[in-house]
């Protein structure tokens, strides 16, 4: 998702294990951190929290049926008369796209019109329980 011509980015806080969402940086030492939005401009860098990198994901732009933003890694349903489709949003090959597990088999394209039909009900952090269903 694009704000004020910048990239909605998330990862999990160090200090606290919280969710933070903004800009994403990098400084020369190889650290994360996410400045909120609110905060973008002002001088100094108080309000920015280091971030876990391998919990970091951007924003696809997309919502799903209940309107939440869905961020890469988070995995959605959908369940139709006898059964449930779940998927992970990635980035895969110069697009987003829905799909299995390990790779986007199966592929959904990440569009508005695809992924209203689904609902977000974790992501591949807060939730890898999910991912051994998914698995199955």
């Amino acid at each position: 998702m694009v704000m004020n011509n910048r990239y909605l980015f998330r990862g999990k806080r160090l200090d606290n294990g919280e969710w933070a969402e903004g800009l994403l940086f990098a400084n020369k030492f190889g650290k994360h951190y996410i400045l909120p939005y609110e905060h973008y401009g002002s001088i100094g860098l108080t309000s920015s929290m280091y971030v876990d990198p391998a919990t970091v994901g951007q924003c696809t732009g997309l919502k799903d049926k209940n309107g939440k933003p869905v961020f890469e890694g988070d995995i959605l349903v959908k369940s139709e008369r006898s059964y449930t489709i779940a998927i992970i949003a990635k980035w895969q090959d110069g697009g987003w796209c829905c799909g299995g597990v390990t790779a986007c088999q199966y592929t959904y394209r990440a569009d508005s019109y695809t992924l209203a039909k689904f609902e977000v009900i974790g992501n591949v952090h807060d939730s890898p329980e999910l991912l051994e269903v998914l698995e199955k």
